[in-house]
C-alpha cells in the first residue's frame, strides 16, 4: 500500500477499516432502511 499524508506527515498502513451507508442523506437518496448498527468492512 502507498503512504498517506497524515496532518503533517507519512505513514503507510496495514490496512483501511471502512464505515459504509453512515450519512442518513445518503441511505434516503438511494431509497435504503437505515441499519441498526454500523456497516464495516475491510478494503484490500
Amino acid at each position: 500500500m502507498n503512504s498517506v499524508k497524515v496532518d503533517n506527515g507519512y505513514t503507510t498502513p496495514s490496512k483501511i477499516i471502512c464505515v459504509g451507508r453512515n450519512y442518513a442523506q445518503h441511505i434516503s437518496e438511494l431509497g435504503n432502511e437505515v441499519p441498526d448498527n454500523m456497516v464495516l468492512y475491510q478494503s484490500h
